[in-house]
């Protein structure tokens, strides 16, 4: 029951019947870009369902989760070519440009190529809740933190390597919840850094919490290195 109400509040907070209708009446693109782009649709209502879970937010009436979350959600999706940085904004530019070239709007492009981030975005929405700050703000910082500390980069790693396997997939999925609480949490607590753009005073704050320097980046260094990541290795850097 819980997993249906989380699933029924993803697809209000995403869209996803909008979207897909959009997608469906796109006579410009091929019959597999279609697909292609519902397929990222699809893995953003399982991703944004185990945020509604992990959060227990679940639990709570679906009207007033999708009050809550509806509106913010849509606008960091539309913000998104501004938030995104380093690895993961050439993801996302390449999803985009893509989508645009094989037929799709260019905005609903923009909606699609932002699907796969959305799941991250909702954690950076409650840091903004909790916070009071303004949400584009709290949003870039949110996937700075992601970029140099390579969340994006490590999901994707234990995504593909828990593929075929369905208890693997279910540990991988708790270590990627565990991965953006994480990225909260330091957001929340980075958000104190101004100006935003003063590397200086992001590497400071690093080298203040030895738990991120003196052991995260160490490890995750070397897991890079050996190309060996899996569940064991992950539970290690969380």
């Amino acid at each position: 029951a819980t997993i249906l109400r989380a699933a029924l509040m993803a697809l209000d907070l995403l869209d996803a019947h909008g979207l897909f209708k959009r997608l469906d009446a796109t006579g410009t693109a091929k019959a597999e870009v279609r697909y292609a782009a519902m397929e990222e649709l699809v893995a953003a209502v399982e991703g944004v369902v185990a945020w509604l879970v992990h959060e227990r937010h679940a639990e709570a009436s679906m009207l007033d989760v999708v009050a809550r979350f509806g509106d913010p959600l849509a606008k960091v999706r539309q913000a998104m070519p501004n938030l995104v940085r380093g690895g993961d904004k050439r993801a996302f530019t390449r999803r985009r440009k893509t989508f645009e070239r094989e037929g799709i709007a260019p905005d609903l492009a923009l909606q699609v190529a932002s699907l796969d981030l959305m799941p991250a975005a909702a954690f950076a929405v409650r840091v903004a809740e909790a916070s009071k700050r303004e949400l584009v703000e709290v949003a870039q910082r949110f996937f700075e933190v992601g970029e140099r500390l390579s969340l994006t980069w490590l999901r994707d790693a234990l995504s593909a390597q828990a593929e075929g396997d369905d208890w693997r997939q279910v540990a991988v999925q708790g270590l990627i919840m565990d991965l953006r609480t994480l990225q909260m949490r330091i957001t929340a607590d980075a958000m104190r850094l101004e100006p935003r753009e003063d590397r200086g005073a992001w590497e400071r704050y690093l080298a203040q919490r030895p738990a991120l320097a003196g052991r995260y980046e160490p490890a995750l260094a070397r897991v890079k290195a050996e190309g060996d990541v899996n569940v064991a290795s992950g539970s290690v850097l969380v």
